[in-house]
């Protein structure tokens, strides 16, 4: 800009000197270039008309033909000079170098012809997938299906059994507390952190024997149990869990030695019944793998009566005086200081399982 105002400041010396020459005396000139844009073209040929309307004669020279505005304006003795100049047009005077575009009516469109570079887009970045490593495959998976299995330690609740060993000398009652669990669960994803779980499954191992004077009482239990769950998660690798469900229970006691005093003709007394628990414990995960950390209450049931059948006749297992055992015929009632045997296979256990989610989505 500077430098095309100085060009046509020094032009006014030049047209005082040369203006007897001048080709075009008084006339304006209109200088564009074969690189002149489409919108500067539209400009200036308004600027053009504006001129004519004024009685001015306007001269188009190419851009090679006037050189610099210095000699446009030789050229035109004077009058204004419209050039292409950044991304519009420009109008000066001839005489004393002014720019004088705004004093035409086209002067705004030539200023909204200048088009601001449009800044260049940001470059959209298209993440690469990264390999993952088998342990970061269920990263941010919370649906599984799965099995669990280990081993659970119990502390069992007192039934019939210790009080037959403690009302009578000499014996005694103990049982298996390590059994084996097996269960399958299904966890589904309520959100990022909590998972809704529910898992089923049995137990197996668990024994209890009575004995008396070498004489054997033997009870085996069998709990089918459902557990509802809800799981926190903290990261992928440490969560917690707390619910509750129900063990269905039941319940075989081999009376070989006929403690009871039936006689050989009878079978194992028999019976079953619900009772409930309340598990919680922590879990540590790898990949589909974890380790399950739970301490289980099995809250006391009392499974009675046991029955038995013999004889075309069906046996209830009793206890006289809490000491003694005896038995029932079905129908018969119960004599007096006589109740029904109970067992209670509940109690207070910890348990340790290996998970694995063989579907994970």
């Amino acid at each position: 800009m500077k430098k095309l105002r100085a060009n046509i400041t020094m032009l006014v010396l030049g047209v005082a000197l040369m203006a007897p020459v001048a080709a075009f005396a008084g006339n304006a000139v209109l200088v564009l270039g074969p690189d002149a844009t489409e919108a500067q073209r539209t400009a200036a040929e308004k600027a053009k008309a504006e001129l004519v309307a004024r009685g001015e004669t306007v001269v188009e020279l190419p851009a090679d033909e006037a050189g610099e505005l210095r000699q446009a304006a030789i050229l035109g003795g004077g009058g204004p000079v419209i050039a292409a100049e950044g991304a519009g047009i420009s109008v000066y005077d001839g005489i004393s170098g002014k720019d004088i575009t705004k004093a035409f009516k086209t002067g705004p469109l030539v200023k909204a012809a200048e088009k601001k570079e449009a800044p260049t887009p940001a470059k959209e970045t298209v993440p690469v997938p990264r390999k993952s490593t088998p342990r970061e495959d269920t990263a941010g998976i919370h649906n599984r299906i799965g099995l669990q299995m280990g081993v659970s330690n119990l502390r069992k609740n007192e039934d019939d059994f210790e009080m037959l060993a403690a009302n009578n000398a000499g014996a005694s009652s103990r049982y298996t507390a390590a059994t084996g669990r097996f269960r399958l669960f299904y966890e589904r994803a309520l959100s990022e952190k909590y998972t809704l779980g529910l898992a089923a499954g049995t137990a197996k191992g668990g024994q209890i024997v009575y004995d008396q004077g070498g004489k054997t009482l033997n009870m085996d239990v069998a709990p089918k149990s459902v557990t509802l769950y809800l799981r926190r998660d903290f990261g992928r690798h440490l969560g917690v869990y707390a619910g509750g469900g129900a063990d269905f229970v039941s319940v075989v006691v081999a009376d070989g030695s006929d403690l009871a005093g039936i006689g050989a003709q009878h079978g194992n007394f028999e019976g079953d019944g619900t009772v409930p628990h309340g598990e919680a414990g922590f879990i540590l995960s790898a990949g589909n793998f974890s380790l399950r950390f739970s301490l289980v209450n099995t809250f006391g049931g009392s499974i009675s009566p046991l029955k038995a059948s013999g004889g075309g006749a069906k046996y209830l297992l009793t206890v006289k005086g809490n000491k003694t055992l005896s038995y029932k015929k079905e129908g018969q009632p119960l004599a007096a200081g006589e109740r029904y045997f109970k067992a209670d296979p509940g109690g207070f256990s910890s348990a340790v399982t290996l998970n694995y989610a063989f579907a994970c989505w």
